[in-house]
């Protein structure tokens, strides 16, 4: 019997991420060696025990969401950057691989020091932004959806 089988009552045919409760039932050795998730089995247990204590973040504003993340250990400012972009918060753009492509593909610097200067005076959402949508509209001219 699988992980999903035995703790979530999955069968192959769902294709479902498990919830915070479900995840809990998990058992962190299990979830390191079966999940392959190493080390990063108990940050991910840390996660989930938070998100249960607030009552996954119901009815939470953003900026409380993140202040109250910001103590959960293995969640440095990288991670908590992108969980501000997917609450909607376009200013925690964190510097990475797809933020340089986007300044190559606009042909700007993709230097560090350049990028800290840009994201100090506010323009790197909107950089990342315009070269996210020139290579989308790339790709849509690639697979014919013009």
């Amino acid at each position: 019997m699988n992980v999903s089988a035995k703790y979530f009552g999955w069968h192959e045919a769902e294709k479902t991420f498990p919830s915070v409760s479900q995840r809990l039932l998990v058992p962190m050795p299990l979830l390191k060696k079966e999940g392959k998730f190493g080390y990063r089995s108990k940050y991910l247990h840390g996660i989930a025990k938070k998100f249960t204590a607030c009552d996954e973040f119901v009815g939470w504003p953003n900026d409380a969401i993140l202040e109250e993340l910001v103590s959960v250990k293995g969640l440095g400012s990288y991670s908590l950057n992108h969980i501000a972009m997917l609450l909607g918060k376009n200013d925690k753009i964190p510097i990475d691989s797809e933020v340089r492509r986007c300044m190559r593909l606009l042909g700007r610097s993709e230097k560090k020091a350049v990028l800290r200067n840009i994201i100090a005076n506010g323009n790197l959402t909107k950089i990342w932004l315009i070269g996210w949508n020139e290579s989308f509209a790339k790709v849509q001219i690639l697979i014919g959806n013009e």
